[in-house]
């Protein structure tokens, strides 16, 4: 068996992908048929400016380049899932740097952030930050003795107080 693959250029690149392994030939055309079908459909939305790779082919070795390139280009903005908490954290530090925080007020959130929201929150991607996950974190916030001392309710308050701020700065970038 033959393996498929859809070819076409996007962004400037010839891509060659394959095609969900059917063969060439199928039964009476129809694997032809239906590669023809999703092709034309690709380069439509391409067209139209609606084609997103990383949604189409997400287990591309491409999918991670062509995502940096629609959005450097304006094609499309970043989506929740693709961006790590701990990724975006020093975006938006910059940001208040630039809008004239305060240097003791920056060093207060990158102490919160080493301590407490890198360490619990940072693998996640935006869209994994659930309201279901702020029990779990009092809990691992509470094991933490970063002063020798447990954390406090107004501190632990504090930490998501700033999390949440991160997470809308986020959204609206």
């Amino acid at each position: 068996m033959a393996r498929s693959t859809l070819d076409f250029r996007y962004l400037g690149s010839r891509v060659r992908e394959p095609y969900k392994g059917l063969d060439w030939d199928g039964e009476m055309g129809i694997s032809v048929l239906r590669a023809r079908t999703d092709l034309y459909r690709i380069l439509e939305g391409i067209k139209r400016g609606c084609f997103v790779f990383s949604e189409v082919f997400p287990n591309s070795a491409q999918a991670k380049s062509f995502t940096h390139t629609e959005i450097d280009m304006g094609l499309r903005k970043v989506r929740p899932h693709e961006v790590l908490v701990k990724d975006y954290i020093p975006d938006w530090i910059d940001d208040l740097r630039l809008e004239g925080v305060a240097g003791r007020t920056l060093q207060g959130y990158n102490s919160n952030n080493h301590n407490y929201i890198i360490p619990y929150w940072g693998e996640m991607n935006f869209a994994q930050l659930r309201k279901i996950k702020l029990g779990e974190f009092y809990d691992w916030a509470r094991d933490q003795e970063i002063r020798g001392e447990a954390v406090s309710n107004n501190s632990l308050n504090a930490y998501i107080s700033q999390l949440i701020r991160i997470a809308t700065h986020a959204a609206g970038a």
